[in-house]
């Protein structure tokens, strides 16, 4: 895995329930690396399951007031990423 390494990766196993070893690891950038792990939090917005990390960044809200308006305030997926936004 020598040969793929640089200095900006960090090594993620592919699959988190098993070691590491050559076939179950990769090298990946910080945010890749924090999108696979099981303290995740997915939601599914059109049919598509994603990260709320991801979503968030994908429709410019900071993670925070995105993660705060679905699980404090209670609000739709809908109206948390809209609300405010220039993409709606």
């Amino acid at each position: 895995m020598y040969l793929s390494y640089k200095d900006e990766l960090q090594i993620d196993r592919i699959d988190n329930d098993k070691g590491y070893f050559k076939e179950n690891c990769r090298w990946v950038t910080l945010r890749e690396q924090a999108n696979n792990t099981n303290r995740n939090r997915y939601i599914e917005f059109k049919g598509i399951r994603d990260t709320v990390a991801n979503w968030a960044d994908y429709f410019g809200i900071k993670y925070g007031t995105f993660w705060r308006r679905i699980y404090m305030l209670g609000w739709p997926i809908e109206k948390a990423l809209f609300m405010n936004n220039s993409k709606f």
